[in-house]
């Protein structure tokens, strides 16, 4: 008797299933596994996201505050904003020449800018609070001058971990409460949310809190806020030269 159609297509299929074990190689039709889990249980991005092209109106509205009270305009050579969930956002950036923000090398002097708000501007929104009224927010701001060739090094991490935003792939890193890191040369922008995993952009956001330490220090201070930059750079540069290929 000749075996159906359907019981001899099964045939084969477990046949050749067995011989592809036998030889060590991938079953094709096995079920996709799911990557290992970070250590908060969730899987982190190795790199930053887009920043949303497309924002709803409270969006355009805050991120108008935003600009306006962190003069968020160019000339800037590159940027980290940050938007903490309940307390006060900040930033920090280096400024240079003016007429190519990209050079830093034939910049008269570099300059690290460090800005906070004296409160949530997000919550200083009438749509956003309690009272249903607009506050006041006052922001002050750190000018200090940066060395050039650290300038010019940095420039070219922020330009190399931007260029590896991409949208992620079946999973995400966002949330309802936490802290959005958004990164920017002139020319380019990315972000990411809370990261809590020794990746890329945790060593990110840990070089750009540096900078701002560095605006913080005294004088006396300076020399060892500098060498913390360093570290932070070096070990972000090792990261991304060990992953490079991955």
């Amino acid at each position: 008797m000749t075996a159906p159609h359907w019981l001899s297509l099964g045939l084969v299929t477990a046949l050749l299933i067995q011989g592809i074990k036998a030889k060590g190689e991938a079953d094709p039709f096995a079920e996709p596994k799911a990557s290992a889990p970070d250590a908060g249980g969730m899987r982190e991005l190795d790199h930053l996201v887009p920043v949303d092209p497309y924002p709803g109106d409270w969006s355009v509205r805050y991120s108008d505050k935003l600009r306006k009270l962190f003069v968020l305009e160019p000339p800037f050579s590159f940027r980290m904003l940050v938007r903490p969930s309940f307390s006060a956002e900040y930033v920090v950036s280096m400024i240079n020449n003016p007429e190519d923000p990209g050079d830093s090398n034939n910049a008269n002097k570099l300059i690290i800018k460090y800005s906070i708000a004296d409160k949530s501007i997000w919550y200083s929104m009438p749509e956003n609070n309690e009272e249903k009224k607009e506050k006041a927010v006052t922001v002050d701001s750190k000018f200090v001058e940066f060395p050039k060739a650290q300038g010019t090094r940095l420039y070219k991490i922020w330009n190399r971990m931007l260029r590896q935003t991409r949208y992620p792939e079946g999973y995400g890193d966002g949330g309802l409460d936490g802290t959005t890191y958004e990164f920017s040369t002139w020319c380019a922008y990315g972000e990411v949310w809370s990261p809590t995993a020794r990746k890329s952009p945790l060593l990110f956001i840990e070089l750009g809190e540096s900078l701002i330490a560095y605006c913080k220090a005294t004088d006396e201070e300076r020399v060892s806020a500098m060498k913390n930059i360093e570290a932070k750079a070096a070990k972000l540069e090792k990261y991304l030269d060990q992953h490079a290929s991955k």
